[in-house]
């Protein structure tokens, strides 16, 4: 049962950790995505510029599966599905490319899909 306790705590930071980024990236905060970024990101800091389309929240995290069982170097796709307004279709997808550091999981890649 000890087991089975860390893995559900492991998965709830990472949940947080995914919830921080989305806020931080719709909310336009490079400084605080910034925190987040693995040591060998080397792109620009991007963040949602959209104002037409105001983003109401996040309805769905995919790709945290066997993250606990993962080693340093280790890399995993995080993808988070967000719900916003004035669009037909409703959805944003925000993706992530985890690596897996010595400080806990760091943005590699990240981008925006409609």
């Amino acid at each position: 049962m000890r087991f089975l306790n860390e893995i559900l705590l492991s998965v709830m930071e990472i949940s947080r950790q995914e919830d921080e980024v989305a806020n931080a990236y719709f909310g336009g905060d490079q400084e605080r995505i910034r925190d987040f970024l693995a040591d060998s990101y080397d792109g620009e800091i991007e963040v949602y510029t959209d104002i037409d389309r105001e983003v109401t929240g996040m309805t769905a995290i995919k790709g945290l599966e066997n993250m606990e069982e993962s080693e340093i170097g280790d890399t995993k796709e995080i993808s988070m599905e967000c719900s916003m307004s004035n669009t037909g279709e409703g959805l944003l997808y925000l993706t992530l490319e985890m690596v897996k550091q010595e400080d806990g999981w760091k943005i590699e890649f990240y981008g925006l899909e409609m």
